[in-house]
């Protein structure tokens, strides 16, 4: 009868391979804010800082892990055994001239020690000669080495940051985004500085072209980060700074609000979304026109809501008596794909749930839920939705 022979379990060094492969493969996994993942020049040159730091990094690390089992491999030693003896004749001199009363002192690389019939013997001490060697390990690898790679990316870091800011070429188009807790003003403006339209929450831009930021904050201090576009930049109250970006390609990027703003900080998102020329100019062109009329008479009493109502005095819609500024603008608010700075979706029942409690979804918002009965309710939702 034959033994079936048991499979054979994997070596430690096999589970190691398994571990880095899969690590490999984890690796390449991305999310929506990646900062590994460039769709544009400015953020690529961050990214490839990155990547040279990482593999820095790596090769330092794998260098001190190496050297760290070599030396606790090389020091290891079983227990109960000790170093070897050696007769010593000097030691034997030594001990024969202090018996005779000569007062002769021994050399001080040698002991004294003894075997069991008295013969002395030498074990050998690291002389300063030999100590050496040592120091200047400890004083290249642990001094030197370390200030060239720093430095190295120091220089590195510098050079990234001035070709950062030494973009020239004359911006396609400026736009102002305004920081509140815990949404995103964001006015176009023309080529004298004129507001041409304002949106909230949803920054659209063309492919291909260098775009102007400027970055401003109302309350408390936000920081603009699109991480497959550019790198984070702080907004300060009374301050104005710019951000110059550009997007390789048609797609939609996810932003975040990249400093600690209080309440709702987690939820104060965006949305950058990158079209082709021809479109974004036909997105544009709808945005800078006011309102239609309500078409049905259930957004026309939703519209009477909004007005009779405390929405009014912070909200916009261009073409009505609402011209509130505390809140965002309303206007063409159905053709945005997010709700309450890209935290919900744009869809009837998440705009529903949001009128009706916005501080359940979006801890310490401060737009207050509005009593309204049934009737109204539904159509002031019927109105917003006719807002595109």
């Amino acid at each position: 009868m034959t033994r079936r022979a048991e499979p054979r379990r994997p070596t430690s060094l096999a589970r190691l391979a398994q571990t880095i492969v899969t690590m490999t493969v984890l690796f390449g996994c991305d999310g929506v804010q990646s900062t590994l993942v460039p769709a544009g020049p400015t953020a690529r040159s961050i990214a490839t800082l990155w990547w040279v730091m990482f593999a820095i990094g790596t090769v330092v690390s794998i260098l001190v892990i190496a050297l760290s089992l070599w030396a606790v491999a090389r020091a290891h030693r079983p227990l109960g055994i000790e170093p070897p003896l050696r007769r010593s004749p000097e030691a034997a001199q030594a001990r024969r001239a202090h018996s005779a009363g000569v007062q002769e002192s021994a050399p001080r690389s040698t002991v004294e020690p003894t075997l069991s019939d008295g013969e002395p013997l030498e074990v050998v001490l690291p002389t300063a000669r030999g100590d050496r060697r040592p120091v200047h390990w400890v004083i290249a690898g642990g001094v030197a080495i370390p200030a060239v790679i720093l430095l190295g990316l120091f220089v590195l870091t510098l050079q990234t940051l001035g070709a950062l800011a030494a973009q020239e070429e004359e911006p396609a188009l400026t736009i102002e985004v305004v920081g509140w807790q815990w949404w995103w003003e964001v006015r176009y403006l023309d080529h004298t500085g004129r507001v041409l339209f304002e949106t909230a929450n949803e920054i659209h831009l063309p492919a291909g072209e260098w775009i102007a930021l400027r970055l401003e904050a109302t309350d408390v201090i936000h920081s603009f980060w699109v991480p497959q576009l550019a790198g984070k930049v702080d907004m300060i109250p009374g301050r104005t700074t710019e951000l110059r970006l550009q997007a390789d390609a048609p797609g939609t990027y996810r932003g975040q609000c990249a400093e600690y703003c209080a309440g709702s900080h987690a939820l104060m998102a965006m949305r950058v979304v990158v079209e082709p020329a021809q479109e974004f100019l036909d997105w544009s062109r709808r945005q800078t026109l006011p309102q239609a009329p309500p078409l049905d008479s259930l957004a026309a009493l939703g519209e009477e809501v909004f007005l009779g109502t405390a929405c009014r005095a912070c909200h916009a819609i261009r073409g009505t008596p609402a011209v509130g500024n505390t809140g965002p603008d309303l206007t063409h608010l159905a053709s945005r794909s997010t709700l309450a700075a890209a935290t919900l979706p744009n869809t009837r029942g998440h705009l529903g749930g949001w009128l009706a409690n916005p501080q359940r979804i979006k801890p310490a918002a401060k737009m207050p839920a509005v009593p309204l009965d049934n009737v109204e309710f539904q159509a002031l939702l019927r109105y917003l939705e006719t807002l595109e």
